[in-house]
């Protein structure tokens, strides 16, 4: 399985076939547990008891505290070590699981963890899939995969996958759906052309997230020529930033430098100007650090028509240095040499 486990969030209208491909994963998948509902207590004591994989039929995640609880167990259990804390006991809740719902989930930390499928309704006549099926499927198939699986055991390892533009969670999904690849390098291509429309819907759905956003606004800063940048100005570039998502909310400057603090970036008095940044070399280099680990690139700052007719601005050493001059999909952007100044007179005194 590997480090992480990506969640299977398959989401449709009602008669799009959702539960009956939730019955078929059950009759494929090892230790699988199907379950229309499930208690916060009862989802602890199955992940100790059994390591399922679990396939959870018609969930929906409102505002409940019931379901606020099952969404920190979700987000805890897709990464191998982490434990979740109860009185007497440390669970283990890292396990693969299908999810079957209306909606993607509400929550975009929860969606980063996700391989969402849409599926519509069909007209198209097919076999009941009655329990007798699903036992022969299963007698048929669980077997073989059983036997892969311990036939490749000694070769199975995290697939060093080339780089490709995906985002660092995008990355995670695609390393664990290539580990049963096997090193095929064309197959593990086509997993990760299978994952680029939806890496870059969920970068879209990360507008909604403050510190994502404060993050863009600090990239795009760190291109232009200041000694030092105020909160107030960060702030005015966050506004950019969230009108370019369509979102509607705001973040004003308390909030901002609050959020420029949890990323690393201390603010300082800057006399009469109020609290900001001091530009130094060292802070540029921490910042492009900071949007090359949280997948942002040249692209997420640029007018989306100079990214399509290949360009990616001026040149910048740091970008080029930490390979963020590209778009989307991860092909290389064109940048704008920077013109030497023109030079005249005796003693060639730059004009």
């Amino acid at each position: 399985m590997g480090s992480f486990a990506p969640y299977l969030w398959v989401i449709g209208p009602y008669s799009g076939g959702k539960t009956t491909l939730l019955r078929l994963m059950s009759a494929l998948c090892r230790r699988a547990v199907r379950a229309a509902d499930i208690t916060p207590a009862a989802f602890y004591s199955l992940c100790e008891a059994l390591r399922p994989t679990l396939l959870l039929d018609e969930l929906e995640l409102d505002s409940t505290a019931r379901n606020r609880d099952l969404v920190r167990f979700f987000r805890s259990g897709s990464t191998q070590g982490q434990k979740v804390l109860r009185p007497g006991k440390a669970y283990d809740l890292f396990g693969p699981r299908a999810i079957v719902s209306r909606q993607e989930p509400p929550d975009a930390a929860l969606a980063s963890r996700t391989l969402a499928v849409a599926m519509r309704p069909s007209n198209r006549d097919l076999p009941p899939l009655d329990e007798a099926s699903l036992s022969k499927i299963a007698d048929q198939l669980q077997p073989r995969l059983l036997a892969f699986r311990l036939r490749n055991y000694n070769r199975v390892g995290s697939p060093e996958l080339a780089a490709n533009g995906l985002s660092p969670r995008m990355m995670d999904i695609a390393r664990a759906l290539a580990i049963p690849l096997l090193g095929d390098v064309e197959l593990e291509s086509g997993v990760i052309e299978l994952l680029r429309p939806q890496d870059a819907h969920a970068k879209l759905k990360r507008g909604g997230d403050p510190e994502w956003v404060v993050a863009t606004a600090l990239y795009a800063c760190s291109h232009r020529g200041a000694n030092y940048w105020t909160v107030k100005e960060i702030t005015g570039e966050v506004y950019n930033v969230l009108e370019g998502y369509g979102e509607t909310y705001d973040l004003v400057p308390r909030k901002v430098g609050d959020i420029l603090r949890s990323l690393g970036f201390r603010t300082e008095k800057l006399g009469n100007e109020g609290r900001g940044l001091r530009v130094t070399q060292d802070l540029r280099r921490s910042i492009h650090e900071n949007a090359k680990a949280l997948g942002l690139c040249r692209a997420d700052i640029l007018d989306p028509q100079t990214v399509m007719g290949g360009w990616g601005g001026a040149r910048c050493d740091l970008c080029e240095e930490f390979g963020l001059m590209v778009d989307g999909r991860g092909n290389r952007l064109r940048s704008i040499p920077l013109s030497p100044p023109i030079r005249s007179g005796l003693f060639g005194k730059a004009r």
